[in-house]
């Protein structure tokens, strides 16, 4: 069993607030932007894995929600 651990700051530069949680494989991360915040961007950079790049990355975004989920897939071989 793997206790979740939560941290959280706001980023000075552009008071995003940032809020993370993670167990051994998977994450949740939640971004509050301020409210005078007109065009709010996240880049997610899915490469940068030390040369163990995975296949078949699949991101979607809810239109309403605005809640940003996918899934990763990475040979078996890769987590060795």
């Amino acid at each position: 069993m793997y206790d979740a651990l939560i941290d959280a700051c706001t980023l000075q530069s552009s008071g995003v607030h940032v809020e993370l949680t993670a167990t051994r494989r998977t994450s949740l991360t939640r971004f509050t932007f301020p409210a005078n915040t007109t065009l709010p961007r996240v880049v997610v950079d899915i490469t940068n894995d030390g040369q163990q790049s995975g296949t078949e990355a699949n991101f979607q975004v809810n239109p309403r929600t605005g809640r940003v989920s996918g899934t990763y897939f990475r040979p078996p071989t890769a987590y060795v």
